[in-house]
């Protein structure tokens, strides 16, 4: 049996990255849910942040529902879960469409799992009201999407990476 040794990560805040080594850093409090491990992180220009947090195992291989997206206010010092019931077992990266001024409208990679309860929710999800409602786009032809990115032309074409391999896939 292969062991899993518990790594915890954390997320912190700066507000002085300009003096470099000496910059001043703060740990953040924990998501509701989470389990010490962000995925990744994007700031919107409201000075909020989004953020992913991914799969994680229990000691006997089961996935936890500790994964999701979440919104960071660093006015509040508060954290909201904004996940879809989808993503509470292995969300990957989260992608804000560069083509909405109000940030909106984000996209979420979301893994399925292997037995139990996160098979056949792995996919690509949309929100257009920052994670009020969420759409999945995606059916079972994509079970692991990791990211999505836009292309610089006018067609809504949308490149997916899906596992290992990048495929392009046209949505409407």
């Amino acid at each position: 049996m292969e062991e899993h040794k518990e790594v915890k990560l954390a997320e912190f805040m700066t507000n002085d990255l300009n003096n470099l080594q000496t910059s001043t850093w703060t740990k953040l409090s924990n998501p509701p849910r989470t389990e010490g491990h962000p995925a990744s992180i994007v700031v919107l220009n409201d000075g909020k942040a989004v953020c992913t947090f991914s799969g994680r195992r229990n000691s006997s291989g089961t996935f936890t529902a500790s994964s999701g997206v979440f919104i960071y206010d660093p006015i509040a010092n508060t954290w909201t879960d904004v996940s879809d019931n989808g993503m509470h077992y292995w969300t990957k990266d989260v992608v804000i469409d560069p083509n909405d001024p109000t940030q909106n409208t984000w996209y979420v990679g979301v893994f399925s799992g292997w037995g139990g309860a996160p098979n056949g929710l792995g996919g690509l999800y949309k929100t257009t009201n920052r994670g009020s409602s969420w759409a999945k786009l995606t059916a079972s032809q994509f079970d692991r999407v990791t990211s999505i990115t836009f292309t610089r032309t006018i067609s809504i074409r949308h490149i997916l990476q899906q596992r290992s391999k990048v495929c392009g896939h046209h949505l409407i």
